[in-house]
């Protein structure tokens, strides 16, 4: 997934987290196992057809599954669809009607549908994103899928490392069937190459965001309207875990310093919080951050200009560098990591895909979701589309956009499934899938990799401190205000709207969670 911000994703980023409703589970939410991420995965392909004599017993059935879209819905979406169906009633006698939803819609239109109990199959879901997974676990709404996964997902099984069927497990069982794609944070920036080049940038330099400013300074008197660095009203600090050296648990206030991950904390009571906003702080007095960043939700429409120097990023990978050059108008990026790969349990399970607790066929629901994270042909259909008409082949596993076709979705195969089984873009490194292989499996697991906090008991809790939340933070965290007259006042608030109590639950399920690995 390509994370953004701890906003956007949180990628990814990538690595943050947040999804739907699921079935019982107690209060814990705690995982039963810690798994290394240098598991490695089969090599992905076609997986084999049904037998004739398996599918003359599958009665057909449709399947409905609701999925996020960032940006807008494809127009040609109704051909792609079409062409699934064809192939998954030659594979499991189903066919599937796609149902994508905007993202910042996405979570109230799964509540909504849920609640009026109108058919869904699959959902996607993700820890920290959209729709909470660990909710939708204590709630009901999806249901544990080891059996399934067991019968019907050998595939599935295969094709995915062990760290991605084991890191989302709630009270151990299995929820949800992560897509397998970039499963790390990697902190850095991404800049306009061309920007770097005229003011003639020493990349090998460059080790934090702070060493950025005499570059930002040049392109600030070269380039007057061109903004340094964009943001958007959640700040950058969510994004800066490893850099910073903190990990947030389950949600963005309770977390843990990497050097001591025994003990939560209040993330915004940290030293390194008031000095992320004095660096943030310097950086909007003098201009390098746009103005209006307290107040937009998203900084898509604003790069496509092509008048944004530089991103911060979760995502620092060759994936990265295709994605982001699309986001910046199509002009050439080049990327700064400021951190080692770091793998987390938000990074695994960014990005999922659940079967309904009242599903009627949750059987063909698996068979499906097999097909999608093993099968080539089916994955490339929803990533890609109908080749000749909305891409071209330009080699065995190599492909090229159609302009202006009426689909595109091969930025975002990580909504779907295994994306090592996605056509590699034209456009980009040819050795890509193979590189972010290789980043899965050097990255440094979180010293708490599968622990996930359920928080149920503590919703009115963290209902009254969103509120504090959505009040200071978009000022303080993009530096639009001095943190020296709101900084302690905020965190005042934040206690009294019971953000104390969250980090004991939290606490407490740690704890827990330690004693289940001695």
């Amino acid at each position: 997934m390509h994370k953004r911000n701890k906003t956007l994703v949180s990628l990814v980023s990538v690595a943050v987290c947040s999804t739907l409703v699921l079935s019982a589970c107690n209060k814990t939410g705690s995982s039963s196992s810690s798994p290394s991420p240098a598991a490695t995965s089969a090599a992905p392909g076609n997986s084999a057809a049904p037998s004739a004599a398996a599918q003359d017993k599958l009665e057909p059935v449709e399947l409905i599954w609701y999925f996020p879209v960032l940006e807008e819905v494809p127009k040609d979406l109704k051909t792609v669809q079409d062409e699934m169906n064809k192939y998954l009633k030659d594979k499991i006698n189903a066919t599937i009607v796609l149902k994508p939803v905007i993202s910042g819609e996405y979570g109230q239109k799964i509540n909504t549908v849920l609640a009026a109990s109108e058919p869904v199959d699959i959902l996607w879901d993700s820890l920290g994103w959209l729709y909470d997974y660990i909710g939708a676990a204590a709630k009901g709404a999806i249901m544990p899928l080891d059996d399934l996964l067991d019968k019907y997902g050998q595939d599935i099984k295969k094709s995915l490392p062990a760290i991605s069927l084991q890191t989302p497990r709630v009270e151990g069982k299995l929820y949800a069937i992560p897509s397998y794609q970039t499963m790390t944070n990697r902190e850095g920036v991404y800049i306009q190459k061309r920007f770097a080049d005229k003011y003639k940038l020493d990349v090998n330099s460059i080790k934090k965001l702070e060493d950025l400013i005499p570059f930002m300074e040049q392109v600030k008197q070269g380039e007057p309207d061109v903004i340094e660095l964009a943001m958007e009203k959640g700040g950058l600090f969510g994004a800066m875990n490893s850099t910073l050296g903190f990990e947030v648990v389950g949600e963005d206030v309770t977390g843990i310093e990497l050097s001591n991950p025994k003990k939560v904390v209040n993330i915004y009571e940290l030293p390194i919080y008031k000095k992320y906003l004095e660096i943030i702080r310097n950086l909007y007095v003098k201009g390098y951050i746009n103005k209006d960043a307290g107040m937009i939700a998203g900084i898509n429409s604003l790069e496509k200009t092509g008048k944004v120097l530089m991103e911060y990023s979760t995502n620092i990978n060759a994936a990265g560098l295709l994605s982001v050059k699309e986001s910046m108008g199509g002009n050439e990026v080049i990327q700064i990591p400021f951190a080692a790969p770091f793998t987390a349990t938000g990074n695994v399970a960014a990005t999922m895909n659940s079967i309904n607790k009242k599903s009627k066929h949750p059987e063909r629901a698996m068979m499906f979701l097999n097909l999608l994270n093993s099968d080539k042909t089916l994955y490339n259909l929803i990533t890609w589309g109908v080749e000749g008409k909305h891409y071209t082949k330009v080699s065995a596993n190599v492909a090229k956009p159609i302009k202006d076709s009426g689909y595109s979705m091969s930025n975002y195969g990580w909504i779907f499934g295994n994306t090592f089984n996605a056509f590699v873009d034209a456009t980009g490194d040819p050795t890509m899938n193979e590189q972010i292989l290789k980043q899965n499996q050097a990255a440094v697991p979180s010293p708490i990799l599968g622990f996930n906090f359920n928080t149920e008991s503590v919703q009115s809790e963290i209902a009254n401190y969103t509120t504090v939340k959505s009040k200071y933070l978009p000022a303080l965290a993009t530096g639009s205000v001095d943190p020296g007259e709101k900084l302690d006042e905020f965190l005042k608030k934040l206690k009294e709207a019971g953000a104390d109590k969250v980090v004991q639950e939290a606490q407490r399920q740690l704890d827990e969670w330690y004693k289940t690995k001695k």
